[in-house]
């Protein structure tokens, strides 16, 4: 495994983890 698909996996990885976080956020702030 090279470094550059381990850090481009990862990168995938929490890009989908924040954004998924980043939506709830906006839904439970715009609920109250």
């Amino acid at each position: 495994l090279s470094l550059t698909n381990y850090f481009e996996g990862n990168y995938l990885f929490f890009s989908l983890f924040y954004d998924s976080i980043f939506l709830q956020i906006i839904f439970t702030w715009n609920k109250s």
